[in-house]
């Protein structure tokens, strides 16, 4: 008898483990003088971003956003908070995450709520190749009356970072083959 084939068995890939991604530089679209956006990335949770303390006319979310730039085009998958540790103010419980290529044109990944407590929060989404991750307030803890009532708006951070792996490379689609054009001949005159 003839032995049956062996099946071709193929391995089982490795599952990719994002990792934390090399922050170069942190900006922010408003930060109290003292409080940068460079303390949200310094490895220190005891030192904060935090908005301007005496927030003018705008008293909104809209400039309240956090962005860290990567060493690297990654496929960014996660983006974690670590919300001040000193108190309560600015700890932000409504997000939206936020990623581009070039720093200027940002494409929203995730929205969420978080807890409005100290420890630190996480959102995840489907990788997306991104140099630059945003983390954009749209609603954050306050203790403190505006003279017109209700709170002022605040935002703060003690530490920020994205996780990710190698970018996803680019699939350039594959043109159609032209087809090729044979000329007719002329037919052959006919002799007679």
């Amino acid at each position: 008898p003839t032995p049956e084939p062996t099946p071709e068995v193929t391995p089982t890939p490795e599952p990719v483990v994002a990792e934390k991604l090399t922050v170069v530089a942190a900006t922010a679209g408003d930060a109290q003088a003292q409080e940068p956006a460079s303390m949200a990335i310094d490895g220190n949770p005891s030192t904060t971003w935090h908005t301007d303390w005496y927030p003018a006319e705008n008293n909104n979310h809209d400039n309240h956003w956090l962005q860290v730039e990567l060493d690297d085009v990654y496929a960014v998958g996660e983006f974690k908070y670590l919300p001040r540790q000193s108190q309560t103010n600015g700890i932000i419980t409504s997000y939206k995450i936020l990623v581009s290529l070039d720093g200027e044109e940002f494409t929203e990944v995730a929205a969420g709520e978080w807890a409005g407590d100290a420890a630190e929060k996480s959102a995840t989404f489907e990788p997306v190749n991104a140099k630059y991750v945003r983390l954009q307030t749209v609603a954050a803890m306050s203790d403190q009356d505006t003279e017109a009532g209700g709170y002022k708006k605040f935002a703060s951070a003690a530490e920020v970072s994205a996780y990710g792996t190698t970018a996803i490379p680019e699939v350039t689609p594959t043109p159609e083959p032209t087809p090729e054009v044979t000329p007719t001949p002329d037919p052959t005159p006919e002799v007679t």
